[in-house]
């Protein structure tokens, strides 16, 4: 009885920790907000145009969440064929830069605003991050 209780614990916990970890793109940006709103020190502006753009952010994803369905169900489509076309990928290459044009004049005001609430000594902590985070995550 005491192994069952204890593989049964097991097993939940590890269905918690994989369930757990799955974040919705909401969750993931109001982490987001909250880590750069600590670290850098926003203030109520400051804040208010973050989310704004958080915001914004979320609404061109959810905008598009059925073109990137499709661009992926593609990609899978061209790894199984024999042979990837040029054109094929040449063609998803401008769904994806014609998403972001499309999304550019919605969004850029709004993180050109939340840019210029910054001072500089927030300016030069937030490139601060950035090296962090990419020293972490990306490949030097």
């Amino acid at each position: 009885m005491k192994k069952f209780l204890t593989t049964f614990f097991c097993l939940g916990l590890v269905g918690i920790i994989f369930t757990g970890c799955k974040k919705t793109p909401e969750e993931k940006a109001d982490w987001i907000i909250k880590k750069v709103t600590r670290k850098l020190e926003l203030n109520q502006v400051q804040k208010e145009k973050l989310e704004d753009l958080k915001v914004a952010v979320l609404q061109a994803r959810e905008r598009h969440s059925s073109d990137k369905q499709e661009m992926f169900t593609s990609v899978k489509r061209m790894v199984l064929a024999e042979e990837i076309s040029e054109g094929e990928v040449r063609s998803l290459i401008d769904k994806r830069q014609n998403i972001i044009q499309e999304e550019f004049p919605q969004v850029f005001p709004l993180f050109q605003a939340f840019h210029a609430s910054l001072n500089s000594e927030q300016k030069k902590r937030a490139v601060e991050l950035m090296d962090k985070f990419h020293s972490k995550r990306c490949h030097k």
